[in-house]
Formats: C-alpha cells, sequence, structure tokens
C-alpha cells in the first residue's frame, strides 16, 4: 500500500509546488533512481569522508560527533526528554550508543548464530569498504578494525535485561558531575570555563 502511494506520488507532476504531496513523490524517485545514484557514486558522500578523514586525535572527534549536521551512529545517543521521576522538568539524556549490531550479545555470544551474524556482518562490511575504494585486503583490515572497536563497545555496554531497570539506569547527575564521570565525553562545564 504504502509503495504504491510513493510510487502514484512519484508520477504525479500536476503535484502543486511544496506540497506534500510533490515533495514525497520527488524524494521517492530521487531515491529510486539507480542509474544517477551509480552515476554520481561518492560524490554527495565524499566531503562526509574527506572530513572523517582529517580527524587525527580526540578532540577530532569531539568535534565531528558534536556537529549537528552529523547523522549516524554515535558512540552515545544525546537527547532532552522528560524526567522519568519528574515529568513537570525536562533533562538531558545520554544513552549508551555505537552499535551497528542491535546489541551487545550479537558481538559476545558464542552460539553458531552469533558467529554467523558476525560472519555475514563482516562481509557487508568488507563489500562496504570496497564500494568505498578500499582494496579487498585494505577493505578486510578496515572492517576488522570496525569489529574490534565495536567489539569493545559492546563489553562496556549493558545488555538488553539491564537496559529495563529503569531505577540503576536513573543517574541523574549535574553537568560538572558528568564531566568528572566521563572526562573522554569532553563535555561542556562551568570547571573548564574556569580555565
Amino acid at each position: 500500500m504504502a509503495r504504491r502511494i510513493l510510487e502514484k506520488a512519484a508520477a504525479d507532476r500536476t503535484a502543486k509546488p511544496g506540497s506534500n504531496m510533490q515533495k514525497v513523490g520527488d524524494f521517492y524517485a530521487a531515491a529510486m533512481d539507480s542509474v544517477a545514484v551509480e552515476k554520481a557514486g561518492l560524490k554527495y558522500l565524499q566531503p562526509r569522508l574527506d572530513q572523517i578523514n582529517a580527524i587525527q586525535d580526540l578532540a577530532g572527534v569531539h568535534a565531528y560527533l558534536a556537529d549537528p549536521k552529523n547523522i549516524g551512529k554515535g558512540w552515545y545517543s544525546l537527547g532532552v526528554g522528560q524526567d522519568p521521576k519528574n515529568s513537570t522538568q525536562y533533562a538531558v539524556q545520554m544513552r549508551q550508543g555505537g552499535l551497528t549490531l542491535p546489541d551487545r550479545d550479537y558481538y559476545l555470544k558464542d552460539d553458531a548464530r552469533s558467529k554467523s551474524i558476525r560472519a555475514a556482518y563482516r562481509t557487508y562490511q568488507v563489500n562496504l569498504f570496497k564500494l568505498l575504494g578500499d582494496d579487498q585486503a585494505t577493505a578486510e583490515k578496515n572492517a576488522d578494525a570496525v569489529t574490534r572497536i565495536e567489539t569493545r563497545m559492546a563489553k562496556a555496554s549493558r545488555d538488553r535485561v539491564a537496559l529495563r531497570d529503569r531505577e540503576s539506569n536513573y543517574n541523574k547527575m549535574t553537568v560538572d558531575q558528568a564531566a568528572a564521570a566521563y572526562p573522554n565525553l569532553n563535555l561542556p562545564c562551568a570547571s573548564r570555563k574556569a580555565a
């Protein structure tokens, strides 16, 4: 049903300019134009890849992750929402992140299913790096580096059961306390501003 709506919107050349129908139709048509996508290659992605490639240190990582235009998997999620224990207040909320696979168990379990998923994920990564221009050996090296980083993050992550425990996940603190507890996040705080 949704596909028919999208195809109809893409085919409708009489939609009023600026209307939702025109916007949805144009967006869908652009995404489905595989010839144009293939022709563009990395043209639209290259500036982002160059920006990532220019990162030399932790400060560069911080700057990249803090840029609101950078969309994708972060090492953690950050947002504003209602305080779970006081619905009349809003609070900045941070949660674990950084894993491409659904949760830590996909990286750490040693059963056949988990191994199969990790093998398929590695194949996917290698193919992705090859599409970005890496040769086979470099693509494999880069895929292994990503997996090492994500596995280390998985080991530091809470499991599904722990993530459902509202009490242990509620750790209200000031920005200065959070900056002291998690110094590698480079959170802005009063003590840094004073220095």
